[in-house]
């Protein structure tokens, strides 16, 4: 299979907290695969 990495940030309950996420997702069925925070 075929990996897709993106990274997204978000706010956790304060604007000044912001966090990043990475998701891995198989680029045929979209599932995800792996996530981290």
């Amino acid at each position: 299979p075929v990996l897709e990495v993106d990274e997204l940030w978000s706010f956790v309950f304060r604007s000044k907290d912001k966090v990043w996420i990475w998701i891995a997702m198989n680029r045929e069925t979209r599932e995800i695969v792996a996530y981290a925070c």
